[in-house]
């Protein structure tokens, strides 16, 4: 099944410690917020405009600058 919606997040951080059970695409429409990959330490910071996926497995931290 796929499924839509919207998420908004104010500053601050969170970690994802549960592997993901699906692969999750989004579309960030404003604001910055960093994603560091738990399994290999990298960071990519993400952006208004900025298409992300987060393959089934993934974990990690989400470190939000500006509200998404």
């Amino acid at each position: 099944p796929t499924a839509v919606g919207y998420w908004v997040c104010t500053p601050g951080s969170f970690s994802v410690s549960s592997p993901r059970p699906t692969t999750e695409c989004f579309h960030v429409l404003e604001g910055i917020f960093y994603l560091t990959n738990t399994a290999d330490g990298t960071s990519q910071r993400c952006v208004a405009g900025d298409t992300v996926v987060l393959p089934k497995g993934w974990t990690g931290n989400w470190d939000i600058i500006e509200t998404v």
